[in-house]
């Protein structure tokens, strides 16, 4: 009824705020006065926004509903991962960015 929608409705939310949100949280940064020689090496995290996330919310509602042919018919891990995930050729863009001089 409608306390199991809202509850599919808020499981839905916070997939795509997990899969979205985690990766633009930046934390621990500081600020500094120091200077900063040209070979010290820096570290940090990168996370990209994931692409096609309408549709994994789309198909989540569809295997979600008994009246949808998808009905039940889950999604592996790799077929989400296969989903959302950016092309090579995206990633490989940021990394030249990222290591030019």
């Amino acid at each position: 009824g409608k306390y199991r929608k809202e509850k599919m409705r808020y499981f839905s939310l916070v997939l795509i705020c997990a899969l979205v949100g985690l990766s633009a949280a930046a934390t621990h940064w500081q600020l500094t006065d120091h200077e900063i020689r040209d070979n010290h090496a820096v570290s940090f995290k990168l996370g990209l926004k994931p692409q096609n996330i309408e549709t994994l919310d789309s198909l989540f509602w569809q295997i979600s509903d008994p009246k949808s042919p998808l009905f039940g018919k889950f999604l592996s891990n790799d077929q989400i991962a296969d989903l959302i995930s950016l092309p090579e050729e995206s990633i490989q863009k940021v990394e030249s960015y990222l290591t030019q001089d």
